[in-house]
């Protein structure tokens, strides 16, 4: 009897040992599976978020992904060249472990991003990316912010510099505050430093797939409300005339000719820029780039063209390409 007793026992602990075995993995296995589920919502939500900011301040968001949750809160990290910043973006994914009600698995990642609030860096209210750049007579460039805080809550910004070139530059004028700004004038060595400082990719404005409003067609732009920028793209050479003011982001494909007259209020890019040897009258309340295309034509300004650097009218016409833009290598798990 003893024996028997004693077997039956042994088969008992025999069995509530392969429960338990069996138990544990299936609880291993199920606390995998909510695991993975979070982590694919704290993922998820990381890449929702970057998809939908745009111009505004990022700010916390909250989503819902197949009954989990992600929670993603940015984190600014550093002011780069205005307007433009470096976030951390953390996402925590949550899911409701079935087990226990009150228990959630949760899984954090974070991914470092770029807002983009201007297609470019804010070097100078002029940038050449130019082997030289001549400018004389009475023109006024100035790297003082002339909006406020009645235009915008951002204004004003730091000053920038008067004029950026990628090589020689010589400024001769009447006056020496004709160009003005912090510094006055720099030169980055060469055209391509240049560009690579304005951090953009000039073929993707280029590119038939990035969009824009209008395309080698001007907008009447008395039927556009006044807060609205647009993106404007002129493929070949654009003769900037006075009957073209407006405002937004243009973009020259070619070459660029300011004409007397002209007022632009926003960020002009073009290819190139044709030397101004007339005393053309032109207004740009903005930014002004040139040269985009790298292979540093020099360019010649003789005229009586103003240029103020205008922070507000710089952000407005970023607002529609505005974007957060992930900084490859920079995500990883918090554990």
């Amino acid at each position: 009897m003893a024996v028997v007793l004693l077997l039956l026992f042994a088969i008992g602990v025999a069995g509530a040992t392969s429960y338990e075995i069996v138990r544990s993995e299936a609880t291993l296995s199920q606390s995998r599976k909510v695991g993975t589920q979070a982590l694919g919502a704290a993922r998820a939500g990381l890449v929702r978020f970057m998809a939908e900011e745009d111009d505004t301040l990022p700010v916390e968001r909250t989503y819902t992904v197949d009954g989990a949750r992600a929670v993603v809160t940015p984190r600014l990290v550093v002011e780069h060249r205005f307007p433009n910043r470096r976030y951390a973006i953390t996402s925590v994914g949550s899911f409701l472990d079935p087990r226990f009600s009150e228990e959630l698995a949760e899984r954090t990642v974070i991914e470092y991003a770029m807002h983009w609030r201007s297609p470019i860096h804010a070097l100078g209210v002029i940038v050449a990316a130019t082997n030289s750049f001549t400018s004389d007579d009475i023109s006024q460039f100035s790297g003082y912010d002339i909006a406020t805080a009645a235009d915008c809550p951002e204004a004003p910004a730091d000053p920038i510099a008067g004029l950026v070139g990628g090589g020689s530059m010589s400024i001769t004028d009447d006056r020496y505050d004709d160009v003005e700004g912090v510094p006055r004038s720099v030169s980055y060595g060469s055209p391509q430093a240049v560009l690579d400082s304005l951090g953009m990719d000039w073929d993707v404005f280029l590119d038939p797939d990035f969009e824009v409003d209008y395309e080698d067609t001007w907008p009447d732009f008395s039927l556009i409300h006044p807060d609205t920028f647009p993106v404007i793209r002129m493929t070949g050479n654009f003769d900037a005339q006075y009957y073209h003011t407006g405002r937004g982001l243009l973009i020259v494909g070619e070459d660029l000719y300011l004409r007397s007259g002209f007022t632009w209020d926003g960020i002009i890019l073009a290819n190139d820029m044709t030397n101004v040897t007339t005393n053309e009258n032109f207004l740009i309340r903005g930014l002004l780039a040139v040269g985009m295309d790298g292979v540093g034509e020099p360019v010649t300004y003789r005229g009586e063209g103003e240029a103020y650097f205008h922070s507000c009218n710089v952000l407005a016409a970023g607002r529609k390409i505005a974007q957060l833009e992930p900084m490859a290598g920079t995500w990883w798990e918090v554990f």
